[in-house]
């Protein structure tokens, strides 16, 4: 059983970015705060969120329309959990 960690993020922008990277898998959870502002929590094996970091930084090709696709689904995802009141963390 391979070990996993939990990464909270804030930006759903870099959050659809992060899901269309390739070569790497994300859970991704969406949480409403108590604030009300939602968060998402992205789990993924140990390593996994560093790399894709990197990868970001070292300008992996992604398809712009992917990517833009991939905002506006996690963007979706974001203002649904937000107004169906789903619980706080």
């Amino acid at each position: 059983m391979m070990k996993t960690e939990i990464h909270v993020q804030e930006k759903p922008e870099l959050v659809g970015i992060l899901r269309k990277l390739p070569s790497f898998h994300f859970t991704i959870t969406p949480q409403k705060m108590p604030d009300g502002r939602v968060s998402f929590n992205l789990e993924a094996e140990t390593g996994e969120y560093r790399r894709a970091l990197q990868a970001l930084a070292d300008n992996t090709p992604i398809g712009s329309r992917d990517v833009l696709e991939s905002i506006r689904l996690i963007r979706t995802l974001m203002f649904t959990t937000k107004s169906a009141g789903a619980p706080t963390r």
